[in-house]
């Protein structure tokens, strides 16, 4: 959902147009499922290492893994507003 809101805000304050916000939107939603697929699989990776360990060591792992997801939104937030604007300049 973040490249999506970083694209509609892009394109907003450009003043890009219909082909702008088309353009932002489809880039945005790109980026966002690769993201999202990647924070996914490494879910799935971590999450079945830590089923091999014990009880306090799981905890830890769980709020850790949260916490990355947590930078992860942030970092795909930045990332799409870096790439955004100049995907709107290339058009």
């Amino acid at each position: 959902m973040m490249p999506v809101v970083a694209a509609l805000d892009t394109a907003t304050r450009a003043d890009a147009g219909l082909p702008g916000f088309v353009l932002v939107i489809a880039i945005g939603m790109a980026m966002g499922s690769l993201f999202s697929w990647l924070l996914w699989t490494t879910g799935r990776v971590v999450g079945k290492n830590i089923l091999h360990r014990r009880s306090p060591s799981q905890r830890w792992y769980f709020r850790a893994l949260y916490f990355a997801a947590l930078l992860w939104i942030i970092v795909v937030g930045v990332v799409a507003q870096h790439t955004l604007p100049v995907a709107l300049r290339l058009r």
